[in-house]
């Protein structure tokens, strides 16, 4: 393979190179000695866009069909068996110009997955009677997504598109798009493959623990199977959406309130300066910024911002947003909105903190990726194929935007946009060809922008370049009593640190917890923005008893940035409470309309709620919630000193209860069978089989069985009966108690035969488990503790036990887990077995129509 040089590579530890195959196939290799897992990204240039106009779908069905073999690989459905014996996962999916393939294991697994993975790529079977099992999955999909308002509004979308751009086509196939004959299908999907699966016209991208060396030398191999050369190029027609604008009314399920705006923006870049900072202003909650602002207004709850990069076209610029009042009207909406842009335009880029956003970026980019590799290396794979080399591995570009082009692009958002307006108004019976979406046309004329000159005020600014004006507050020199600090030993300069505010399951439902940190997110929305820039990443979570966030990030800048955040923390205003209450709204229906499996999976993890009734945060909740607060801190070793007197001060000024020694202890809540108010009409099973105790075997055999129980049950309930379309098996503990989960979810199959199918499975498994000859076993036992020992020594995974240990203080440590995982003997394999097949109780869930 032939090395291309990158002009900079972050310093992060992490050795980078890319290369070129013989083939065309471009391949970055990041070698690196402290990741725990393997990772592999395949991106293919090939999407729905590609797709013949004869068979809507066959891009997706293609993707599907790359699992049920190949000619190295002929059995269907044994990658995911391949992934699940290295303790990983994977995934795929099609997107109109895209297709991504990946997946992450034990890093001793990589050499074998991804060799079946690039098989996959480049020699596909195509079995006929296997093309017709997967079109018949497709149309399950597609039926279940039809209670989804996603795709009634992906359907919409398509008419403010050219009748001549592939925007518009129907991209997810059904039984009726793919209705031809089974050999036909294979026939185009073998035509189609030959065309678009070709190395030129791939990207792959592999982050591991191993040599460059190693990782090169695999790469050459494996990749001489993809056919050589380079895609057919594609002709897309220069016009991209209709004109003049349209106003489209369209009716979806749920009966939620949602805008779209649509705006085409010739001669942009997606990936430049002027880009990212029209992203800035659009997508901060700061009072200049265009969500800060149309919140004031009383017009914006919700409000998302995002280009969409024209592959042979103009970029897109898509603007989602949910309005404050449901009474919203488009001309107020657009006057607020060209308000906004007229003071946009009067304040100029020559004082904006340029350099002080590019020296942030610059010093993210210099710390190199951080989070989920399988996310960040999709988005590398994703530059690469769209980029090329040269803009591989930057910094995003935060260079004043020349102020020529920005005038051009100010002006371009001053034309009306395309507008899809759900569930607003009457609605005519005029329908979309394949989702039957009931929707009203009418154009949209230009009004005349503001006459104005005001500039936005620059305190009122995003974030960028000025630090937080949050109150400090008294420092206090010792940490109060309610406060349970645990710290663990600092790795190199990129650290996390957590806290968790925990309240008796008497004193805090789930309701009120979701309803309490949705407002703190509101109040530090902005000071979340500024984290961002800084690669500070904040997560948020409620969950059983308790509310968690999570900051990750440079070692420098997480104690100040946490004290500031507290310092946000305070009683709500009205106008707070006001969004707050629309935003409790927006999420209680999101999941009263959630999938069934979503839905299960929620009673599952926070017990009955009370759905029927939404929640509504008030002053009250949040004076007792916080009065009845205690909390756990997890931080390194190394925080002391003035900020950590500044975080003791903000928490025993707003949280009393830490003044109170900490006291604590979690058990399993009691979970019983039943039935599940689900308004999607998918069927849906989550069965829950918790382990008799919570010693270190039943923790470490529970994730044992996961092993040999994942692979089977996909095989069984979704390869060859095809009984749903999710089906999963894996390891799920809950408070700290051993687990496993099976879910299906089926658009068209009876609870019943589902519910057979997987006892069925469970009985075949422990016959099968039961005669498996010991020495098996104890291989899978060893690759399993080597994959839980080489994440314990990352930082993410030491972090990650420290948590565990002092959340639940009862359960066996993890150094107990690895012993008996290591000296495992049969008869322990035996009373697991019997554990897991007979005693173990089954917490059986099952969705219901509402009523």
């Amino acid at each position: 393979m032939q090395a291309l040089a990158l002009p900079v590579t972050p310093a992060d530890g992490r050795d980078y190179q890319l290369y070129r195959h013989a083939n065309g196939l471009h391949c970055l290799l990041i070698a690196d000695p402290a990741a725990s897992r393997a990772t592999a990204v395949a991106l293919v240039d090939v999407g729905s866009h590609d797709e013949p106009d004869a068979y809507p779908g066959l891009a997706h069905l293609l993707e599907h069909l790359l699992f049920m073999g190949s000619a190295g690989y002929p059995q269907a459905g044994s990658f995911p068996e391949r992934v699940s014996r290295w303790d990983g996962r994977f995934n795929a999916s099609t997107a109109p110009e895209r297709t991504r393939l990946h997946f992450s294991v034990s890093p001793e697994g990589l050499d074998e997955c991804l060799a079946h993975l690039l098989d996959m790529l480049a020699q596909p079977l195509f079995s006929p009677a296997l093309v017709a099992s997967e079109r018949q999955v497709i149309d399950a999909e597609f039926r279940t997504r039809l209670a989804d308002p996603d795709i009634h509004r992906q359907a919409v979308l398509g008419l403010c598109f050219d009748p001549r751009h592939p925007g518009g086509r129907f991209s997810a196939g059904n039984a009726e798009s793919l209705a031809a004959e089974p050999q036909r299908l294979a026939n185009e999907l073998h035509d189609f493959h030959r065309r678009y699966y070709r190395a030129g016209a791939m990207t792959l991208v592999v982050h591991a623990p191993a040599s460059l060396e190693h990782l090169s030398r695999l790469v050459e191999q494996l990749g001489r199977s993809l056919s050589a050369g380079e895609r057919e190029p594609r002709q897309r027609p220069q016009l991209m959406l209709r004109s003049p604008a349209q106003l489209i009314d369209w009716s979806g399920p749920g009966g939620s309130s949602s805008w779209t705006l649509l705006w085409s923006l010739a001669n942009l870049p997606a990936e430049s300066a002027a880009a990212n900072w029209l992203l800035a202003w659009l997508n901060s909650a700061a009072p200049a910024a265009a969500l800060g602002w149309l919140r004031r207004q009383g017009v914006v709850l919700n409000w998302q911002a995002r280009i969409e990069p024209g592959v042979s076209g103009p970029a897109l610029l898509v603007i989602e947003l949910e309005p404050l009042s449901p009474a919203l009207d488009v001309a107020t909406l657009l006057s607020a909105w060209q308000q906004w842009l007229a003071a946009l335009a009067a304040t100029g880029p020559e004082g904006w903190p340029c350099e002080q956003r590019q020296d942030w970026a610059d010093q993210a980019f210099s710390r190199g990726p951080q989070g989920e590799p399988l996310i960040w290396c999709a988005q590398l794979a994703e530059r690469l194929l769209r980029q090329g080399a040269e803009q591989l591995l930057k910094s995003e570009d935060w260079q004043r935007p020349e102020p020529q082009l920005w005038q051009v692009l100010l002006t371009a958002l001053q034309d009306a946009p395309h507008v899809l307006r759900c569930n607003a108004g009457q609605i005519t019976p005029e329908q979309c060809r394949w989702t039957a979406t009931s929707y009203a046309c009418q154009p949209l004329r230009r009004t005349p922008p503001p006459i104005t000159g005001i500039a936005l005020a620059p305190d009122d600014w995003p974030a960028w370049g000025r630090r937080s004006r949050a109150e400090q507050g008294a420092a206090q020199t010792t940490m109060p009593p309610g406060v349970r600090r645990l710290g663990n030993e600092p790795v190199g300069t990129w650290q996390r640190t957590r806290l968790a505010w925990c309240w008796p399951a008497e004193q805090a439902d789930f309701n009120s917890l979701s309803g309490l940190v949705r407002l703190w997110q509101l109040q530090c929305e902005v000071l979340a923005e500024q984290a961002s820039l800084r690669a500070v990443q904040l997560d948020w979570q409620a969950l059983e008893g308790r509310i968690e966030l999570t900051l990750s990030g440079p070692r420098e800048v997480l104690p100040e940035l946490l004290g500031e955040l507290l310092a946000s923390l305070n009683p709500p205003s009205e106008t707070e409470l006001t969004v707050l209450w629309r935003l409790q709204q927006h999420d209680h229906r999101q999941r009263v309309q959630a999938l069934p499996a979503y839905r299960l999976l929620q009673r599952l993890q926070d017990g009955p709620d009370q759905l029927l009734n939404a929640p509504v945060l008030t002053l009250a909740d949040w004076r007792r919630l916080c009065a009845q607060a205690q909390l756990l801190w997890l931080h390194p070793q190394d925080w002391s000193g003035e900020s950590d007197g500044v975080i003791a001060g903000h928490l025993s000024e707003r949280f009393p209860a830490v003044a109170a020694p900490f006291s604590w202890d979690w058990s399993l809540p009691f979970m019983q069978s039943g039935p599940v108010p689900c308004a999607h009409p998918d069927r849906a099973l989550v069965v829950w089989l918790p382990a008799p105790t919570a010693g270190s075997l039943m923790h470490i055999g529970w994730r044992l069985l996961e092993h040999w129980l994942a692979p089977a049950f996909f095989d069984q309930l979704r390869t060859r009966q095809q009984l749903g379309y999710w089906v999963v098996a894996r390891y799920h503990p809950l408070s700290g108690w051993p687990g496993i989960l099976l879910l299906v979810q089926s658009p068209n199959q009876p609870l019943t035969l589902i519910d057979e199918a997987a006892i069925a499975c469970l009985e075949q498994q422990h016959q099968y488990l039961r005669e498996l000859p010991f020495e098996q076993v104890r291989q899978a036992a060893a690759r399993l503790a080597a994959s839980i020992q080489t994440r314990r020594q990352t930082a993410d995974g030491a972090f990650d036990a420290a948590w565990q240990a002092a959340l639940y203080p009862l359960q066996s440590s993890l150094d107990e887990q690895l012993l008996t995982l290591r000296t495992l003997s049969e008869r322990d394999w035996q009373h697991l077995l019997h554990s897991f097949f007979i005693k173990a109780r089954r917490i059986r869930l099952v969705s219901a129509q509402p009523g």
